[in-house]
């Protein structure tokens, strides 16, 4: 379960409902400075990611926030020119290696205490190291995949890089286990990481496309099981297009698009406009208004 909490420009950032448990559950064993620290690292790395994609004429559609970092989605990752996609994944990794100089910069010029700066660097430090591990959707996965993509078929290279976050995640659980078996306590780090490794892997190894169309779906199946369900207007001009209009929709609400014509106010629900896009994903919202 994800929840929508902003949108920047194009792009729609959620946050996975596993993120605040696992936030309590770091609270309890007293590891709530680390965490703020980690946060703090893992977005400026995934801005960075956002920024060098939408330089590249590529904005993300969306980012979500998963106990183990963020996961960046672009609808058309696949037409992107494979130099331009590594140099949007090496810069999340120069990031959080700039965040390690300037926590060192910072505590030799007696702008940080030293227990801070050695608490940030040693944590953007594992930062890198960890994500550069060849296993979706740390940027060492995402490099490998690259790598895949010039050698075999798209689909067969997301099943490779799918398979490889699997039992890599699969591997962190059972040596949780084992630890937990062999030395006692009750420390389960190392589970939780597998399971949103592998959740985060098996999400980030699918083409935008069909991420798009399964939340899609998801909302569709979710309003149809409810019997009654509250409503939102909102305004299209003319000059909005179907692609923008998605991404307006509320995440909890039924969502109705209001355009004004020439001498009557039209009213245009999702489903006709969630069908126009799936048609022609470069359509005007008063295009399904007037097929409607």
């Amino acid at each position: 379960m994800k929840i929508r909490i902003l949108r920047l420009g194009e792009t729609v950032v959620y946050l996975h409902a596993g993120v605040l448990l696992y936030g309590v559950y770091v609270l309890m064993i007293g590891q709530g400075r680390l965490m703020l620290t980690a946060g703090v690292s893992i977005i400026l790395h995934e801005l960075a990611h956002s920024l060098a994609a939408a330089v590249c004429g590529y904005p993300p559609d969306s980012i979500e926030l998963t106990p183990v970092g963020a996961v960046m989605r672009m609808r058309d990752d696949h037409a992107v020119p494979p130099l331009k996609s590594f140099c949007i994944v090496l810069v999340g990794p120069c990031m959080t290696l700039t965040l390690c100089c300037l926590s060192l910069w910072l505590a030799k010029a007696g702008c940080l205490h030293a227990e801070s700066a050695r608490l940030c660097f040693m944590n953007n430090l594992s930062i890198l190291l960890v994500n550069l591990l060849p296993i979706m959707p740390l940027d060492g996965g995402r490099i490998l995949m690259l790598m895949l993509r010039g050698m075999l078929r798209e689909d067969t290279a997301r099943t490779v890089m799918r398979s490889v976050s699997t039992v890599a995640g699969a591997a962190l659980i059972m040596l949780n286990l084992w630890l937990t078996w062999s030395r006692g306590g009750w420390n389960l780090s190392l589970a939780c990481t597998g399971c949103f490794v592998i959740y985060a892997g098996s999400v980030s190894a699918v083409s935008g496309k069909l991420n798009e169309l399964r939340e899609l779906m998801d909302r569709k199946i979710r309003f149809e099981q409810k019997a009654a369900h509250p409503c939102c207007l909102v305004y299209a001009s003319d000059s909005l297009t179907l692609r923008h209009a998605v991404k307006m929709l509320h995440p909890r609400k039924r969502t109705v698009f209001v355009r004004t014509g020439e001498q009557q106010i039209c009213l245009t629900d999702e489903e006709s406009v969630i069908g126009a896009y799936l048609r022609t994903p470069g359509g005007l919202v008063k295009d399904s208004a007037e097929n409607a």
